[in-house]
Formats: C-alpha cells, sequence, structure tokens
C-alpha cells in the first residue's frame, strides 16, 4: 500500500511539470522568433470610381505573441426602441475593431493573421441608400473579415475587398508591413 502511494505521490509531483513543457501558447513548430513588427492596416471605401473614406490604424506586434494587438475605436450610439409598450433606450457599439497576430516564417516571411469588425450608422445623406420600409430607428451597416497573409518586410497586400449589397460602395483593406528594430 505504502509503494502505490509513493508512485501515485510520484506520478501527481511530476504531471503539472509535463504539462508545462507542453507550453499551449508556445508558437507552433516551424516559427521562429522574431523582430517587432508594426501593421499598417487602412480600410478604404469607394463608390465607384469616388473615395467616400480610408481609415488608417497602426498596429504594433512582439512575435511571437499569441495575442497579438488589438485597438477598437467608437462610440456607442443610442436607440430608442419600444418593449412590451414601454420606450426604453438600448446602447449599440459602432465603430473599428482590428485583431492581428504575426508569427515570423523560416523563410523570412511572416504569417499575418487579422480579423476586421467594423459597423456604422447609415446618414440620411448618403446616396444610393433608400430604405424600401421607413423605420424610427437607425440603420446600421457591418463589415466582418478574417484571413491570413504571408508578407515580407516593407511589403503590402491587399486583405479584402467587399461589395455593400445596399449601397454598391466597394470596402478594401490593404496592410503594409514593417520590420522595427
Amino acid at each position: 500500500m505504502t509503494r502505490h502511494l509513493a508512485i501515485i505521490s510520484v506520478v501527481t509531483f511530476l504531471a503539472p511539470a509535463s504539462a508545462y513543457a507542453q507550453n499551449p501558447l508556445a508558437p507552433p513548430s516551424g516559427f521562429v522568433g522574431g523582430s517587432p513588427v508594426q501593421l499598417q492596416v487602412v480600410i478604404s471605401r469607394t463608390r465607384g470610381e469616388k473615395k467616400i473614406s480610408s481609415m488608417p490604424y497602426l498596429l504594433s506586434v512582439k512575435p511571437p505573441d499569441r495575442f497579438g494587438a488589438q485597438v477598437r475605436v467608437g462610440s456607442q450610439v443610442p436607440i430608442s426602441t419600444t418593449v412590451d409598450g414601454k420606450q426604453t433606450v438600448i446602447f449599440r457599439d459602432i465603430g473599428t475593431s482590428v485583431d492581428a497576430q504575426v508569427m515570423p516564417l523560416q523563410d523570412g516571411r511572416y504569417s499575418v493573421t487579422l480579423n476586421i469588425d467594423e459597423t456604422a450608422v447609415y446618414g440620411d445623406t448618403q446616396e444610393p441608400f433608400k430604405l424600401t420600409v421607413v423605420t424610427p430607428v437607425p440603420v446600421t451597416r457591418m463589415y466582418r473579415s478574417s484571413n491570413t497573409l504571408h508578407m515580407r518586410d516593407g511589403e503590402t497586400s491587399q486583405f479584402t475587398a467587399g461589395t455593400d449589397p445596399m449601397t454598391g460602395d466597394t470596402v478594401r483593406v490593404d496592410v503594409t508591413l514593417k520590420v522595427t528594430k
């Protein structure tokens, strides 16, 4: 009986050490350590040939940090609603969220993973936007995208592009990676 307790004690003592050896936050094999990088993310909107907006975001990341970098820019917009005959105000987050992770690869490139979430309120003057149903609450537009690019120092790449089905506006995201020393 004492012998079994000794074995159980040794196994229990060694189990946490083996769990730490397999660090879940360590980069996967094939990744190497790297210098800090800056990512410039530009979200542009065009209507036909006319540029409507160009919104830049700058994130600094120290690879191989699995938590990466985040930026959140926006406001909470009050929206009046009626529930069970009672008028209440709720708040909706409006703005842009960018999450970035960067992992250096062995060939000198970087694996760049981005998640972008953008929500905005349509204004009264935005053409060609037209609602077919009149509503007393604001209408919001949204754009979401996730993707991974493999980029080199100084390279600019188109992350994604899409067209808003209500307005015909084109949303384009460009990313530039710069290694900082």
